[in-house]
């Protein structure tokens, strides 16, 4: 194990935790050879300093609090090698008092800045449910909080 690119990887990770992907791609960034890394990140697991599940948690409550999707998060994570699950997820929403349905109020708020339902036109409708659906809401889950007043 090279000690440059251990050193290299214990200054990254005394900053915040890192998935075992986001690590080694850090460390092929500073130039290090595929055999360095493995064998570093081998030594910082086996140290226990890369927790994934740490980085895992903290993603996924990141991600809860941009106002995502569940579904959206599950394929953001895949993205990431950092496989989660919708039971893991619902735990996390659970544990940190968040809800899907509270989500999408939250974002109807942000999007509209506080305009009344009874001021929506069909151009704000639509920005709202652009807007929702870029955030991995499904149409299902929101539509009766844009279309229904009295639901809100």
């Amino acid at each position: 194990m090279s000690t440059d690119c251990y050193l290299a990887a214990i200054k990254l990770l005394a900053k915040r935790d890192y998935s075992e992907y986001k690590l080694s791609h850090k460390l092929r960034e500073k130039k290090f050879s595929k055999d360095e890394i493995a064998k570093t990140i081998q030594e910082v697991l086996d140290l226990n300093y890369l927790r994934e599940d740490e980085y895992r948690k903290s993603r996924v409550q990141g991600l809860i609090r941009k106002a995502y999707a569940p579904d959206y998060i599950i394929q953001k994570m895949a993205q990431e090698f950092c496989e989660t699950n919708e039971e893991e997820i619902q735990e996390i929403m659970n544990e940190m008092k968040f809800n899907q349905r509270d989500q999408i109020k939250y974002l109807v708020e942000k999007k509209t800045r506080g305009l009344s339902q009874r001021d929506y036109d069909q151009k704000t409708k639509e920005k709202v449910i652009r807007f929702l659906i870029s955030k991995g809401h499904r149409y299902n889950d929101f539509v009766t909080l844009i279309s229904d007043p009295a639901e809100n």
